[in-house]
């Protein structure tokens, strides 16, 4: 049938700029003139978006995301139909989708969605804390909204304020599926999606609320592991590195002596370390919680090797690097790990280092911390964990570990 490619042009006329949508198919191109004003020098030509600081660029950036969103559904309808797009029922369409009539129509779901992104990204919808919402959050919304696109093309639903019920679940949670989407993911995508309508409810924009008790998280386990005793040794007493692993080596040692978030990690400066006390003593970024941790040796000693400053790293990076110095550190256990699409169950068996993280970190800290004999409340209280059910997300002791451990005990009395 063709690729069909949608573009945005500012064209001048004489002394006047005008906007333009360009749309490519079959080697044919459609070019209307848009009813749209603002000023030439907030158009961002790389983007083909009105700049962020430019005043009304909200209003006429969702126009155009909306209007590409409606000419793809129109034309990926006729795909799934496998029926040829006729081009004179194509131009009919968009000179009504552009008509300043259709600009005035009432708001759909996925322009209310992409306001509610805006709204997010400009700082008029901040957290619960009054905190502006971060960038990677702001992504996901992307992400969900692109997933929302897909599935009412896909599916035929019609996403309506009161059309998200059970049935919705239902059949996005299908498509979910059908993607091979994890049913952590998926819950994810759930889970935005129900923020965005209770921000709606707030914002008067819809009185719906079968969404309430239709819409549910996915519960799920993501097999995400922790180290042993040995493996975190295996870890120290591995040198000969280049000096960008050495520094990964002491952040994530850093990390499994403090359990730390990384974010939190990378944020510390010498005004959050008392050394006589050897304490460390930092607000979360995530809870805003205060938390005062105890300092060992070998972490005084990580600090003073930076001058009780961590030097920034790229997350992304910093996991890679985690990741090859676990294998140089020879964890290669093979570990499975069992996930879930929909009702299907996804078996993989592959090496520990692969799955390492910097927030197996954090587990391993509060694992090992619970094998030497702490009290759960007492490392609670250094993890920064408020209630004890997402407390034992983070423990990894195994059922043989258990055992043993009772065992020793009981022979001991």
């Amino acid at each position: 049938m063709g690729k069909l490619n949608v573009n945005f042009n500012l064209i001048k006329v004489r002394n006047n700029s005008y906007l333009y949508i360009s749309i490519h198919h079959n080697r044919k191109r459609i070019r209307k003139k848009l009813h749209v004003v603002f000023q030439a020098s907030d158009w961002d030509k790389k983007k083909q978006r009105l700049d962020a600081s430019s005043s009304n660029n909200r209003t006429v950036n969702n126009y155009l995301a909306q209007l590409t969103n409606d000419i793809y559904e129109f034309y990926n309808s006729h795909l799934l139909r496998n029926e040829a797009v006729d081009l004179t029922n194509f131009v009919e369409y968009i000179d009504d989708l552009i008509s300043p009539k259709a600009q005035n129509k009432e708001k759909t779901f996925l322009a209310f969605f992409l306001e509610f992104i805006s709204d997010s990204s400009e700082g008029k919808r901040l957290t619960p804390n009054g905190r502006r919402i971060k960038k990677s959050t702001i992504q996901s919304y992307h992400s969900c909204y692109n997933h929302l696109v897909k599935f009412q093309t896909s599916t035929g639903y019609k996403l309506k304020f009161e059309n998200i019920d059970k049935i919705f679940f239902s059949e996005f949670t299908s498509y979910c599926s059908s993607l091979s989407i994890l049913n952590g993911s998926a819950g994810k995508l759930v889970k935005i999606i129900k923020t965005f309508l209770h921000y709606a409810k707030e914002q008067s924009w819809n009185s719906y609320d079968k969404f309430v008790k239709g819409l549910r998280v996915f519960p799920s386990d993501p097999n995400h592991i922790a180290l042993t005793e040995d493996e975190l040794n295996k870890i120290e007493v591995t040198d000969n590195l280049p000096n960008t692993l050495l520094f990964a080596k002491d952040l994530f040692l850093l990390q499994c002596f403090t359990g730390v978030r990384v974010g939190d990690l990378l944020s510390i400066e010498s005004s959050n370390i008392n050394i006589q006390e050897q304490l460390l003593i930092i607000t979360t970024h995530k809870t805003e919680h205060n938390l005062v941790i105890p300092l060992s040796h070998k972490s005084i000693a990580i600090l003073q090797k930076y001058n009780f400053e961590i030097p920034k790293i790229n997350v992304q990076l910093y996991n890679k690097h985690i990741k090859r110095i676990a294998e140089l550190a020879g964890i290669h256990e093979a570990v499975k790990t069992v996930r879930y699409s929909g009702n299907r169950r996804i078996e993989k068996l592959m090496p520990k280092f692969q799955m390492l993280t910097s927030h197996t970190a954090r587990r391993t800290f509060i694992t090992l911390m619970l094998k030497r004999g702490v009290l759960p409340e007492l490392v609670m209280k250094v993890s920064g964990h408020r209630s004890r059910k997402s407390f034992d997300k983070y423990v990894r002791i195994t059922q043989v570990e258990s055992v043993n451990s009772i065992r020793n005990i009981l022979d001991s009395m």
